[in-house]
């Protein structure tokens, strides 16, 4: 056992040190076992899992817009976390999950051709989801992949994808629906009392997609005299 351990150590030492020769020059920046980008609108990361025992790697490519981290921060309270690393997206706390856009399954080689394959699978994959992504509303590409989340990984990305598209309704009645929420982030908050409580991502939504859609309605009242 001990020496299988080893051996999956020195193996992903080894892949890892061959993953920063590998991407050099193509733009993307490293942390960990995977690598990501900003392009344009999207952060873009690929991960490589090491499946030792069946000596496999799985390679994965996510995606998600730039603006749903910065509103979740934005209704949680989170402070600071728009000045940390790009990285921080994929593995930072009070993050939303980028839903997988591609997969792939391989057998184990020499680790630094590995880390090439990676890498070429990155680049490959990323050039055709940044074609597809903007053909429709990350909202609807996210209600696609319902069938596949059984456990709610991506119930709060969706729901900061209805919000960042200003579909007020729609956030509000999934929010209030009959269905398991899934993965959500607890907050502390003050009550008002001003003890603090823990807080849902979601109860706080709520009460955010009900205050901008009251302001919308505010502003087409406003509007409504000039419109004529």
């Amino acid at each position: 056992m001990r020496e299988d351990d080893r051996q999956r150590k020195a193996y992903g030492k080894a892949w890892e040190a061959g993953l920063r020769p590998a991407m050099k020059g193509k733009g993307w920046r490293k942390y960990w076992s995977s690598i990501s980008r900003r392009d344009g609108l999207w952060f873009i990361c690929a991960e490589c899992v090491l499946l030792w025992p069946t000596r496999r790697l799985q390679f994965l490519l996510q995606a998600k817009p730039m603006t749903l981290d910065p509103l979740l921060w934005e209704i949680i309270g989170a402070q600071g976390n728009d000045t940390q690393p790009l990285s921080f997206r994929k593995w930072g706390t009070f993050t939303c999950e980028p839903p997988i856009f591609a997969e792939k399954i391989v057998e184990c080689g020499a680790p630094e051709q590995m880390a090439v394959d990676f890498v070429q699978f990155a680049t490959s994959e990323r050039s055709s989801i940044l074609h597809e992504l903007p053909l429709k509303p990350f909202s609807t590409i996210l209600e696609t992949m319902a069938a596949k989340d059984s456990v709610g990984m991506l119930s709060t990305t969706r729901v900061l994808s209805l919000l960042d598209e200003e579909k007020y309704d729609d956030a509000i009645s999934f929010l209030t629906g009959n269905f398991a929420k899934g993965v959500s982030i607890n907050v502390a908050r003050p009550d008002a009392q001003g003890r603090m409580r823990s807080t849902s991502f979601f109860d706080l939504a709520h009460d955010y997609a009900l205050s901008q859609k009251g302001r919308a309605l505010a502003l087409d009242e406003a509007a409504a005299p000039y419109l004529i």
